[in-house]
Parts: structure tokens; sequence; C-alpha cells
């Protein structure tokens, strides 16, 4: 019987080692926004199960019952949240990308196994009774899935932004739409509904939002992860209207996914805007050629920055990007 639990107690050992050191150490391939939000993902059900293997294990350790069944399941989870805590900040020694929301998608898992856990754990139909567990084990457990879904969302929703993302293409940025937040990020940046002023001007309903570059050095819209396959068409066009600069200044770069970061290895552009409307577009095979050394893979672009090229702030009004 002592063999047997000691041999029950190893698994479990090893178990919470696995999923301690797969959590840290294995990391997916392909950096791109899904693999990431795959791993966070994986990371809220894996610190559930560690929470449940680490409460079974408590619970062999304590057969003689010194702990009451109430602190089994306290200490089990309290353990279990140092865990994700831990290697969040060991992610951040490493190098690796590490949030606060993900220690909290962390709790969420191990609060929603140890739910789970709890709505069949026959030790709590001694404490409470049958008819009390039996009542409260079904709400244990729909609240237990239920914050178990919710800590899968963001990857749910980041699907649909790529699906939406995808079936808009040839639009490469979509100010209006819900798809396009996903894949930029602003630098010292607003975008800004339309004025009344600018609906008016906007009779045909190609400007979509007001830009307004903050003051200070490359204020601008980082675009990454566009679908990355331009190869069959010629032009990347967008509209810009300026209204109250006689002339402005805006910078383009373009690179694709072997970019080694130096400023001649990608497309780089300085746009000249004067007052009023402006139509911008750029040959892709320029984009194509632009690389100094070789010939940029048009099967496979990366990321695309426009910015602001003053360090004051200034305010354009934007159209869509769009492939043509």
């Amino acid at each position: 019987m002592l063999f047997s639990h000691r041999i029950v107690k190893s698994w479990q050992i090893l178990v919470i080692t696995l999923v301690m050191g797969t959590m840290i150490f294995v990391q997916l391939p392909f950096d791109t926004r899904i693999m990431k939000e795959f791993q966070n993902t994986g990371h809220t059900i894996a610190s559930g199960i560690l929470a449940g293997v680490v409460l079974t294990l408590i619970k062999n350790i304590d057969l003689n019952k010194k702990l009451t069944i109430k602190l089994h399941y306290i200490v089990a989870i309290v353990i279990a949240m140092l865990c994700g805590i831990f290697v969040e900040i060991f992610q951040l020694v490493i190098g690796r990308d590490a949030e606060v929301k993900d220690v909290v998608r962390n709790m969420i898992g191990v609060i929603s196994i140890i739910g789970v856990y709890a709505s069949f754990d026959k030790n709590l139909i001694e404490i409470l009774g049958k008819k009390k567990y039996s009542a409260r084990r079904i709400t244990i457990l729909i609240i237990s899935i239920f914050l178990l879904l919710s800590g899968m969302v963001p990857l749910y929703n980041l699907s649909i932004a790529y699906f939406q993302r995808n079936k808009a293409f040839p639009v490469l940025l979509d100010f209006q739409s819900g798809w396009s937040r996903y894949f930029y990020s602003l630098n010292k940046t607003l975008l800004v509904d339309l004025r009344l002023e600018d609906i008016i001007q906007n009779s045909k309903n190609i400007y979509k939002k007001r830009v307004v570059f903050l003051p200070g050095e490359y204020s601008g819209i980082n675009y990454q992860e566009p679908v990355s396959d331009w190869s069959e068409w010629s032009y990347i066009t967008f509209y810009i209207y300026i209204k109250n600069e006689p002339q402005m200044f805006i910078g383009l770069r373009i690179n694709d996914k072997n970019h080694n970061n130096f400023y001649e290895d990608r497309y780089n552009k300085k746009i000249i805007l004067n007052k009023g409307a402006n139509i911008v577009r750029i040959s892709l095979l320029d984009i194509k050629n632009s690389p100094k050394n070789r010939k940029m893979d048009m099967t496979s672009i990366q990321s695309m920055i426009l910015f602001s090229m003053h360090r004051d702030q200034k305010e354009i009004i934007m159209s869509n990007i769009i492939l043509e």
C-alpha cells in the first residue's frame, strides 16, 4: 500500500515538473499573434491542470487527514497561482513576453479546473451532505466551465480577426473595422472619428479617420501581419487629406519576413503631402527592388509602418490602405 502511494506521488510530481517545464521553456513555432495567443491559452489550461495535480498530491501526502479538505483546496490554489506568477516572471528573465493579463488568465485556469475538480470530489459529499453537494455541484460546474471558456475568449476573438482580415483582402488596413485593431499599434498617435465638416467634404466616403500624430519622434501607425502575399498586385494605394498645413512629410517603411533590421534591407519612402487631397500610389515593383542586396519577398510581407517625419503635432485625414 505504501509502495503504491509512493508511485502515485512520484507520477504526480513528474506531471507537475513536466507542466512547469512546458510552461517555461516550450515556445510554439512561428512568431505570430495567433501562435502567441495559442501559447497563452495553453498556459491557462496548463495552470488549471497543475492545480488539479497539486491538489491530488496534497491529498495523497495528507493520508492521516491532518489538514481539512478546505485547506487542501486553499493550499493547492495558492501553490498553483504562485507557480503561474513564477512562470511569467521567469519568461521576462529569459527575454520572452509576459504581461499582468497573462497572470490573470493563469489564475482563471487554476480556479476553473479546481472548480471542476470540486464538482466531482466525493470528499465534499461527506462534508456538505448529499443534498447540499448535489445542489451546489451543478452551480460550481457551470461557473467553472464558464470561467475556463472566458480564458479562451481572446483566442476566439483573434481567430475571427484573422478570418475577417483575410476576407477583406486586398484591403490591408480598414480603420472602421474591428479586425484591424488586432494588427496595428499606435506610437504617440491618436485615431479620431471624423468631424461633421470632414464628413461633408468626404462626399465619396473615401476618408475614414482623422490621424493625430502627437509631438515626438516617429509618431505613427505600426501595422503587423498584413495578409503577406502581395505578389499578384501592382500598387499599394491610400488617400490623405491635409487641412491646416501647406506641406507635410510622412514616412513609409515596409519589410518582409527576411528583413535583417538594417535600413537598406527594407522599403523606405519619404512622402511629400500638400494641402488638400493627396493620392499616394506606390508601385509594388519599387518595393520589391528596394532592399540593397536582394529582392524583397512579396509573398511574405511582415510589417508596414506609417509615421510623421515632424517632431511637432501634425494631423491628417486618411482613407483605408488597399492593394490594387
